[in-house]
């Protein structure tokens, strides 16, 4: 699989529902997702639609309350709801449906200074209730502004997104990273949880979420 962005002359082939979105610059941007290689007719899905060879690795569907009945029948191989803190758990949880759609089960780092001391307690315990989810959306982001605060809360970004890495490590899921303007933070991360649990214990994938570090 292949992420990449669907926009331009392919958008105009997924629902209005996935298009017409509040925010109208939804539309010329597209929505991100998976090109799942390889040939054959397309499937239909469950509601007799045709089902478009892709699948979408991440979204935030879920954040509209207005989609909620209309995201499992959208006609796509499947997607990855992106849980972005405690709140939103409950919305993933009740959407999870594999093998079309798969929660994601973070904290995102724009919220992790609300994040309580043992909210790593409470996500271990919603990710063994679903052996199919996965661990997101988690990261680093340098420049991204608190609205409660007015300051990037990076200190608290670090110390949740570590957790969270190691976490992921050790129930051995796939994880959703986040990242801006702070790669070599995250490159760190990665090599010192490899160094200090082991290349066993690290997550089997990542995905990085709009990577734009060097090749190095």
């Amino acid at each position: 699989w292949m992420e990449s962005s669907f926009a331009g002359t392919g958008g105009e082939h997924l629902p209005d529902l996935m298009l017409d979105c509040k925010d109208k610059k939804k539309k010329e941007e597209g929505p991100r997702v998976v090109v799942k290689r390889g040939g054959g007719k397309q499937a239909l899905s469950e509601h007799g639609k045709e089902q478009l060879p892709l699948f979408d690795s991440h979204c935030h569907l879920h954040d509209d309350h207005f989609l909620w009945p209309d995201i499992p029948n959208l006609p796509l191989a499947g997607m990855c709801l992106m849980g972005t803190q405690e709140l939103d758990w409950p919305r993933v949880e009740a959407l999870h449906n594999p093998p079309h759609i798969y929660a994601a089960i973070g904290i995102h780092p724009w919220f992790a200074h609300r994040a309580a001391e043992d909210f790593g307690e409470r996500q271990e315990d919603v990710l063994a209730q679903y052996p199919d989810a996965i661990v997101g959306e988690i990261g680093l982001d340098k420049y991204a502004r608190a609205p409660d605060t007015g300051k990037c809360e990076y200190a608290a970004q670090l110390t949740v997104f570590k957790a969270q890495l190691a976490l992921a490590g050790r129930l051995q899921r796939v994880c959703s990273v986040h990242c801006v303007r702070a790669f070599g933070d995250m490159l760190d991360c990665f090599r010192s949880a490899e160094q200090t649990l082991g290349p066993s214990a690290f997550p089997p994938a990542v995905m990085m979420h709009s990577y734009a570090g060097s090749i190095d």
